[in-house]
Formats: structure tokens, C-alpha cells, sequence
């Protein structure tokens, strides 16, 4: 997260200063990532094993999917707990996605096909 005193509208977009002495150790075109698509707060955000996705799981109930490498695009959206994402792990392989929810459920998700395989109450 950043601070900053201007308001929204007078911060730069798109664009990232970095100092010409310093070399990038990654492929990502910024440090910074503006992920957008949630209509509530964030409540967990998880790494996938290869470091090349990213799940964040939310009061809004859903589970947003995100390529991070690239235009940084949301490639998948997990919905089917009736409340907010308390937590989310993904497996070794990064084949499935574990949430824990506040309505008391774990679900077990398929990432590519994007549906519930397992509920546990």
C-alpha cells in the first residue's frame, strides 16, 4: 500500500521512474500493481507456487484470479461462499485454490475451470 497526500487525481498513471543505475530483477513492467474488480475490501492475497498468478479473496465473497506478469489481467472469478474470504492457500501444482469463509465453509476450486469441487462445512 502507498500514501500519498495529492489527491487521486493528481497522481501519475501508467508511467514507473526507476533511477538508470538500478537493474530489474524481474519481468514484471512495474513494482506496482493496481488490481481492480472487487466491490469490497480485500481480506486475503496469495501467491501462486510459480510466482506468476495471484489470488485475492475479499468481503465481497469472490476469489479474483490475476495474471501477473503482462497487462496484469483477471483471468478467473471463484464465487460460492456466502461470506467474506477469510483465508486462501493454493495447492503445490496451483491446479486448486483452498478458501476458508466466514460462513463457516472451506471450498476446494478447480482454477482453470473456475467452479467449487469440494464444500466442507
Amino acid at each position: 500500500l502507498t500514501t500519498t497526500e495529492e489527491p487521486p487525481s493528481k497522481r501519475s498513471r501508467g508511467s514507473v521512474e526507476e533511477p538508470e543505475d538500478v537493474s530489474r530483477s524481474s519481468s514484471l513492467k512495474s513494482p506496482i500493481m493496481l488490481l481492480t474488480g472487487h466491490d469490497a475490501p480485500i481480506s486475503t492475497v496469495k501467491f501462486d507456487p510459480s510466482g506468476r498468478y495471484v489470488a485475492s479473496g475479499s468481503h465481497d465473497k469472490r476469489i479474483f484470479l490475476w495474471n501477473v506478469q503482462g497487462d496484469c489481467d483477471n483471468f478467473n472469478v471463484l464465487e460460492g461462499h456466502k461470506n467474506v474470504i477469510l483465508d486462501l492457500e493454493w495447492n503445490s501444482s496451483g491446479s486448486k485454490i483452498i478458501s476458508a469463509s466466514a460462513d463457516k465453509t472451506v471450498g476446494i476450486f478447480d482454477v482453470m475451470q473456475g467452479k467449487r469441487q469440494k464444500k466442507y462445512t
